[in-house]
């Protein structure tokens, strides 16, 4: 059917089907002209999983990829060219750029010239989204960064209250980066900046705004100014009921003596355990504190002996003692030993258990054997279908019972086959005592460097600190110490204090030194983080960084030392506690 071409057709309803049309007629023409050899397309893959790309199309966007050859650029737009003539639309070569992959920019200009186009150069845009750019650049999130600061000009910030900045953080902020992010993985150094410029427009206006005008604004709003110290003052917009004026009252006696700190950026520090960082053992001890039964079944049956990957805490429902079964287990291990076999309750029958074999090392280990491997059996039988056999499981048992006695006494050299045929032999070898606790003297500094020593100290609460240091020379005279209070914080936020503390303490009185500095420090999280800042908690890294810059200036190192070898720093830190 003829379509009189007019005024409104764009916008009329037929525009999409035939925008449709006219781009299906574009790929059949270029795939036609690939397989009659004009010109060749990309070849992504190899052997037969490979797949001829000649161009990519979506919307009114087009790429179209062909060899490094003039022939082959001239011949796609003699197809251009065609195209035009059949669907009556006029080529605009203006508008068309033409890009070249590892070939010399001045070719590219001649061949451009030559079709009547303009040479491109990466990095180009394609879709709203950088091309040509590596995948981990940073470069290729500068339109996103960008972005934010066109969104966030100064009188947005003076004019919006903190609720209209919040929502215009959460609305529009949050959701720039997306279109980016659905393809390339954004970097952690990019999130902290873009961070940063929310932070600065929500607390102080402008993006225009540093660091220390934020911190002062906040002191402003809700307390006195930094450097006249910091004391809570909170303003009320309006008055409060009496159940919530019992509420403010309660919150501010709870922060009456917190401070607020610029050493370290805001976060959340974990008290489950003394270095203010979580980990899953703190975290199962502080929900599930030891109960008497529960020491009971650590004391008598695991006691710390098998290994780490199968030490468990089982309940005594777990352990079937009346179970025929269960109880013939026992009886063959008692048997093995000759021991005659007694009833008893379960906890009677362990607390017995030492005494049976009393000089026995691998006695020890069969309680916790024999329970784990019953519950292992027995979830094989309800969960796997598993079958029931006692000289199987009798088997399984002392198998796992040589397995944890050779774990635990390396320096023992028993074959695994041997002790599970005769487990008698884990009494015959004679073992090591206890390990005994090497104290680690200080050492002197090397010829050329001066060694300072820093230590802190903190209260069980974490409301009071304090830091210390010595500075001794080669010679091991002291010439020079600090200590002073630190405040309240988490342990390691005062280790990586005292360590600062010590660097200011070094460079105010560097001119009188010529040796190189070495920092001693007994806090291995500090001393790690300090070397690698990338395993540092986002709530210390503005901390670390500072050390991290005053080491360079002063070329400085920094190691870890034994607690023994840091006993003069540590009295000159609980001593600035005062």
């Amino acid at each position: 059917m003829p379509l009189k071409v007019g005024l409104g057709i764009r916008n009329s309803s037929l525009s999409l089907l035939l925008f449709n049309f006219v781009g299906e007629l574009l790929n059949l023409l270029l795939r036609k002209a690939v397989s009659s050899g004009l010109f060749c397309g990309l070849i992504v893959g190899c052997d037969e999983a490979s797949v001829n790309l000649s161009h990519l199309q979506f919307a009114y966007d087009l790429i179209i990829f062909c060899s490094a050859s003039k022939t082959q650029v001239i011949n796609v737009k003699r197809i251009l060219h065609v195209f035009e003539v059949m669907s009556g639309l006029k080529l605009n070569l203006s508008k068309r750029k033409l890009f070249g992959i590892n070939i010399d920019e001045e070719e590219v200009l001649q061949w451009a010239n030559a079709v009547g186009c303009s040479a491109g150069h990466f990095l180009a845009e394609y879709l709203g989204l950088p091309l040509g750019a590596k995948r981990s650049s940073l470069l290729l999130w500068d339109p996103v960064v960008q972005n934010f600061y066109k969104r966030l000009v100064g009188w947005k910030a003076k004019t919006l209250s903190m609720a209209g900045r919040l929502i215009l953080m959460k609305a529009v902020l949050s959701s720039l980066p997306t279109y980016f992010m659905s393809l390339f993985k954004i970097p952690s150094s990019v999130i902290a900046k873009l961070n940063y410029i929310m932070a600065i427009f929500l607390w102080g206006g402008g993006v225009e705004s540093s660091p220390r005008e934020m911190d002062v604004e906040i002191c402003k709003q809700y307390g006195v100014s930094v450097e006249e110290g910091w004391s809570w003052h909170v303003q009320l917009r309006r008055n409060l009921s009496d159940w919530k004026l019992d509420q403010f009252s309660d919150l501010m006696a709870l922060i009456h003596n917190i401070t607020l700190s610029l050493e370290c950026s805001d976060g959340l520090v974990w008290r489950g355990n003394g270095e203010g960082v979580y980990t899953v053992n703190s975290s199962v001890k502080s929900c599930c504190p030891a109960s008497t039964t529960d020491s009971f079944w650590m004391k008598y049956v695991w006691r710390g002996l098998v290994p780490p990957k199968v030490e468990a805490d089982e309940s005594s429902t777990h352990l079937f003692f009346t179970c025929v079964v269960v109880w013939s287990l026992w009886n063959k291990f008692l048997n093995f030993w000759g021991v005659c076999s007694f009833q008893a309750n379960a906890q009677d029958f362990l607390f017995a258990w030492e005494d049976l074999i009393p000089n026995s090392k691998i006695w020890s280990f069969i309680p916790g054997v024999v329970l784990w491997s019953i519950w292992k059996w027995r979830n094989a039988i309800v969960f796997d279908g598993g079958s029931l056999d006692q000289n199987d499981l009798f088997f399984m048992a002392r198998s796992r019972l040589a397995s944890w006695f050779l774990a635990n006494f390396k320096d023992v050299y028993i074959p695994k086959d041997s002790l599970i045929s005769d487990l008698s032999l884990g009494d015959s070898c004679s073992y090591s005592s206890s390990p005994i606790i090497k104290i680690v003297p200080w050492s002197h500094p090397p010829k050329g460097f001066i060694k300072l020593n820093v230590d802190a100290t903190v209260t069980a609460d974490w409301r009071k600190s304090g830091v210390g240091g010595i500075l001794r020379v080669e010679d091991g005279s002291v010439v020079g110490s600090f200590k002073e209070a630190a405040g309240p914080g988490p342990p390691i936020l005062i280790e990586l204090m005292a360590i600062k503390k010590g660097l200011s303490y070094f460079t105010s009185i560097q001119q009188r030194f010529k040796e190189r500095l070495i920092v001693e420090s007994d806090s291995k999280l500090a001393v790690d983080w300090v070397k690698n800042k990338e395993r540092c908690p986002l709530v210390y890294i503005d901390l670390v960084n500072d050390i991290g810059d005053k080491f360079r200036g002063l070329n400085g190192i920094i190691r870890w030392v034994a607690r023994s070898a840091n006993v003069e720093a540590d009295t000159l830190a609980k001593d600035g506690i005062g």
